[in-house]
């Protein structure tokens, strides 16, 4: 199971919202981008892809793909213009819109968070007396800050179970 880092990507959209606002300002959609710009655009959705990637949104990490794309061809000769790289970020913002509706994200309340980070926090004695129950142990703490209470008791029952056969 991957973690959401939601404020990751709300702050990514926020700032796919002041890039796109950015481009609005231009006059003219036919307007050049400047090298400089374009290379602030590569830096910046190469982090927004990478998060993307590790969301399992294909379709969106493409769309980030084509804007460094771009962004990359780019010499003095050939900048892109603001409109094309405009419609790129609406596609992108829809593609994420889309693909994060595909999954289901659970929340793990900060008080319980701690039990699915650190599984394994406070057992290092048993585990350390008891190494078959380690999966077990890590199990039951996961299902305790899921609020997963009869698997959470499941998984300890199993854990007692491999400190008795030992």
């Amino acid at each position: 199971m991957k973690e959401f880092r939601a404020h990751a990507l709300f702050g990514d959209g926020r700032r796919i919202e002041s890039l796109a606002s950015l481009l609005r300002s231009f006059e003219k959609p036919a307007a050049q981008m400047n090298q400089k710009r374009c290379k602030a655009f590569i830096n910046i959705f190469k982090r927004i892809g990478q998060g993307c990637e590790h969301l399992d949104l294909p379709a969106s990490k493409e769309s980030c793909d084509e804007i460094i794309s771009l962004c990359s061809k780019a010499d003095e000769g050939h900048l892109p213009k603001a409109g094309d790289i405009q419609s790129l970020f609406t596609e992108l913002n829809k593609r994420i819109e889309v693909e994060l509706k595909a999954h289901t994200y659970l929340c793990v309340p900060k008080e319980q968070s701690d039990f699915y980070k650190n599984p394994l926090k406070d057992w290092q004695t048993t585990i350390a007396a008891f190494p078959k129950a380690t999966h077990d142990i890590e199990e039951a703490s996961k299902c305790l800050a899921l609020r997963r209470n009869t698997a959470c008791v499941f998984h300890l029952m199993l854990g007692g179970i491999q400190m008795r056969t030992r």
